[in-house]
């Protein structure tokens, strides 16, 4: 608590300024620097052009479909009017039947009948009157209709008739614009809705387009070179010959040598970057740890997962976005790092696993767990609004049931539930539930005046497949099919959670507590999902020593806590409603390292025009200033406000880049909080790929997942282009052949470039074992491959690369020289490293005294740390299953045979 205050205090000073010396200092900045912007934004315009130039197409995205609809209904209103102007004549008239005419010529009130086509036009004799229109008898004349009619000849006579033929440009408008009109209309909105579905978010007319994504080399915050990868040093040797080929192409061809089309990378799924199993995830299905991914959805034997979307960052417009993974690994125990943060948030991955930090220069950058130091800022996910759509449990109010129960509950008394409360909303609320869906309701304990008990078998089981464990307090949970269930039925259990165990404090804050770090970790993250930020941390209880966790919420995130969650308990309730109507400290949602940025952007908007005295004095400017200067650090609504200032000082600055990115940081999706404690230790480690965003939000943090391809773009300083193999497969025949020709122009136009294939064995499978005769839509995605590698049109400047842990279901044709010449393996553990993985396996294991782990290690080669893993389970498993208290030699070693060829492993073979 005490630094946090003494953090707001250092924001909150209150330095004076001198509005004269200020206005001096400003001015003299704004003449030096206004040469050095105008070419920063020369050169941030050029870079722009160059970047547009490579894409294929600019994306329009779903959000214009509607905008370029409104557009073709108001057209069509348009040519509606405009066919209406042109073809009135202007002329009033009155609408008159055959009948009328001929009884207006025997009154000799008619003085002249035009013939227009199948109209007659009637003038009179007394020309005031209006003009009269009627249909015309087509069957015969006019003279021969009206005298069949019953007029005279002489009636006849005295009325002038002449006969005109329709001509000119409204006459032939009126004759094809109802067939003209309808066709201009239907291509319009054909072309517009063409124009929308190649946007960013609809690709439905957009099949044969490269869906790669291009690195620039001159981006600093996604340039990655070899530093950034840990380990593989094999691996990297021979990378830095093709760094070479593409920095000094010339030393190589002057004494005949090529370049090498392509390169293939080798090894186990997923060898490199990963997480602990223990990392929650936010998932389609809810918040579930990544080690549990199989539990929740379907991992093949090749580790494809399928239906698993999670929460992934765009790194060019920084949106937050549900992304599908392709992949999920098992990686075996791995040496790790774990990061701690100020507000609670933990991450715990391999040295060289990146995530999302503020660099000094205000920019997010990736960086590797081994090089994050104590003071950085990491930057947090929030408000991601990820909830699964399935639940066990029948409805809200028994979710509220099940947190009261997490909070003030106890089930380990056998066939009894119990709960403790003081507060009669509460109390009523759990008797509701109890009598609707358990049939009964609680009594009060004789011997408490505050506990209630339910003794029923039946209930107890009914609630317990509801999710709640019989447990003691310090293994507390959020239940499984809460974390599962949509977000009402969440917020509903943190209701109830908060009523039992929350407090509003007399700072105006919100705190929780509980013994248990699971359950204190799994509501700091839902509460993060929703979009509240807390501060998680532990204190040792005085009177017993043990630890105890408490999550406190502080700031702005109070009145959105009761904006989404509140209280039940009136005298909560109305507690909390004080703090939010208080003004409250904003400083806790600060964003780190603008000085730069909001300079710049400063600059350009006072340089527009002069400013008064009275300018000086105001808050805005007294604010910027301390900004800049680095006394105060900006919240994400001082931001917010700073935007508001500047752009109304000048509107054009609102299309800046400077304050499109301020906007999106101070959005409120990003939460940065200072690294306060790091620790080293061993783990077993997971990993996600997703294709194209290539990073995955687990645990708060946003995490990446493709390196190694890309240090070698970083290294060469070329454009990288990176695709999934899944992304050339298409339901329709020549769409993935179409991308591939795409993804090669895009490259050739920027060479020398890299072209990066992730996960190639999905389109480059052996050819001839397709259903259609082995020319099926893959096999001839994998022709275009093979053509752009090594045709009649080489490829001299890009070369290829792609990654798989499957080489040996590969068409031969990729593998031979010419296309993918070099072959990198990043190799399994050796022995001395698989001994290691062991002990790590054995620790939490009874072993008995012949287990000798070195041998287990000779005798295990090619096994990756998942294998070993499994080795060891599988040992102890056979030791419970006879009875037996320890694993022995033998148990390890049948437990080889058994991981090796059982049907999961069945191509697994000795080396």
């Amino acid at each position: 608590m005490s630094e946090i205050e003494n953090k707001q205090n250092n924001n909150q000073d209150k330095e004076e300024i001198n509005p004269k010396s200020e206005e001096k200092k400003d001015s003299d900045a704004i003449n030096n620097n206004k040469n050095e912007v105008t070419k920063q934004e020369k050169k941030v315009n050029s870079t722009r052009e160059q970047m547009l130039n490579l894409r294929k197409h600019v994306p329009v995205g779903p959000g214009n479909f509607w905008n370029n609809m409104l557009s073709t209904v108001l057209l069509l209103i348009f040519i509606t009017a405009a066919f209406s102007y042109l073809t009135d004549t202007g002329v009033k008239s009155t609408e008159l039947s055959i009948s009328e005419v001929v009884a207006q010529v025997k009154n000799g009130e008619v003085k002249e009948i035009i013939v227009r086509g199948s109209k007659l036009e009637v003038s009179y004799t007394d020309e005031s009157k209006v003009i009269g229109v009627a249909k015309r008898e087509t069957d015969a004349s006019v003279s021969e209709s009206l005298t069949n009619l019953g007029v005279s000849a002489e009636q006849l006579a005295v009325v002038k008739m002449d006969v005109q033929r329709e001509t000119g440009f409204n006459y032939w408008l009126g004759q094809f614009a109802p067939y003209l009109f309808p066709l201009l209309f239907l291509g319009l909105i054909i072309w517009f809705f063409t124009r929308s579905v190649k946007g960013a978010g609809m690709q439905a007319l957009n099949f044969g387009n490269s869906k790669a994504r291009m690195i620039d080399p001159n981006d600093k915050n996604q340039k990655v070179t070899f530093k950034d990868v840990a380990g593989a040093k094999e691996a990297k040797q021979e990378l830095e010959e093709i760094v070479d080929f593409l920095k000094n192409p010339k030393k190589f061809l002057d004494i005949g040598a090529e370049i090498p089309k392509g390169v293939m990378m080798m090894g186990a799924p997923g060898t490199g970057k990963c997480i602990i199993g223990e990392t929650m995830l936010l998932t389609n299905k809810g918040l579930v740890s990544i080690v549990d991914v199989p539990k929740y959805f379907t991992v093949r034997a090749d580790n494809t997962v399928e239906g698993l979307d999670i929460v992934a960052v765009d790194p060019e417009t920084l949106q937050f976005e549900h992304k599908e993974a392709s992949h999920w690994y098992a990686l075996g125990e791995q040496e790790t790092k774990k990061i701690s943060t100020e507000f609670g948030g933990v991450i715990e991955g391999t040295f060289e696993h990146p995530i999302v930090v503020m660099n000094d220069k205000g920019q997010l950058a990736f960086k590797r767990l081994d090089q994050i130091e104590l003071g950085e800022h990491v930057a947090i996910s929030r408000g991601s609004n990820m909830f699964g759509s399935y639940t066990r449990i029948p409805s809200a109010e028994v979710a509220y049931f099940l947190g009261v129960l997490v909070g003030d509950g106890c089930l380990t008394i056998k066939d009894r539930i119990i709960f403790t409360t003081a507060d009669n909303e509460v109390l009523k609320q759990m008797q509701t539930v109890a009598q609707i869906y358990l049939g009964t309701q609680f009594s009060k304990v004789s011997s408490s005046p505050y506990d209630y008990e339910l003794s029923s078998v039946e209930a107890k089981a009914r609630v317990r497949a509801w999710g709640i464990e019989e447990t003691y307090a310090r293994h507390k949970h959020i239940p499984e099919w809460v974390r599962l269930a949509p977000k009402e039925y969440v917020v509903a259990f943190l209701r109830g959670l908060f009523d039992a165990d929350g407090t509003v404090e007399s700072s105006g804050s919100v705190s929780f507590s509980s013994a248990s770090a699971t359950l204190a970790k799994e509501v700091h993250l839902s509460l993060l999902n929703i979009g509240v930020v807390g501060r998680l941390y532990e204190r040792t209880k005085k009177y017993n020593g043990t630890l105890q966790q408490y999550l406190t919420i502080y700031g702005d995130f109070v009145e959105l806590f009761e904006k989404e969650i509140g209280f039940t308990v009136a005298h909560k309730k109305e507690r909390l409603a004080e703090c939010v109507l208080k003004q409250r400290n904003t400083n806790i949602n600060l964003i780190p390292h603008q000085e730069t940025i909001i300079k710049s952007a400063w600059q350009e908007a006072v340089a527009v025009e002069s400013r008064d005295r009275a300018f000086y004095s105001q808050s805005l400017y007294k604010n910027t200033k301390r900004y800049i200067s680095g006394d105060r650090t900006p919240s994400a609504k001082g931001l917010q406000t700073f935007i508001a200032g500047v752009t109304a000082l000048a509107p054009a600055m609102v299309k800046t880049t400077a304050i499109k990115q301020l906007s999106r940081l101070a959005s409120g999706d990003f939460f940065f909080t200072k690294v306060t404690a790091v620790s080293f230790g061993k783990a077993p480690v997971f990993d996600l790929t997703v294709p194209h965003r290539h990073n995955f939000v687990a645990g708060g943090f946003v995490n990446h997942n493709t390196l190694l391809a890309r240090a070698v773009a970083g290294e060469a300083g070329v454009p990288f282009y990176s695709i999934s193999g899944s992304e050339f497969v298409e339901m329709f025949v020549g769409v993935g052949a179409s991308r591939v020709r795409d993804l090669f122009q895009m490259a050739k136009k920027s060479a020398p470039a890299i072209i990066f294939i992730d996960e190639i064995d999905a389109v480059g499978r052996v050819r001839g074992t397709g259903v259609g005769g082995g020319n099926d839509e893959r096999e001839q995605t994998l022709n275009q491959i093979l053509v752009e590698m090594d045709g009649f049109e080489p490829n001299a400047k890009v070369i290829v690369m792609a990654a798989t842990n499957r080489p040996d279901v590969l068409d031969p044709a990729l593998l031979r020289p010419g296309r993918f010449d070099r072959r990198v393996t990043i190799d399994l553990p050796d022995r001395k490293d698989r001994e290691e993985i062991l002990k790590v396996h054995a620790r939490k294991k009874p072993l008995q005294d012949d287990v000798n782990l070195e041998i287990i290690a000779q005798r295990t080669p090619g096994f990756s740390g998942a294998d070993l893993q499994s080795l060891m389970n599988e040992g102890a498993i056979l030791a419970a299953r006879e009875l037996r208290k320890k694993v022995g030699q033998f148990d390890l070693i049948r437990s080889i045979e058994k991981v090796m060829l059982g049907p999961e492993r069945k191509s697994h073979v000795l080396s």
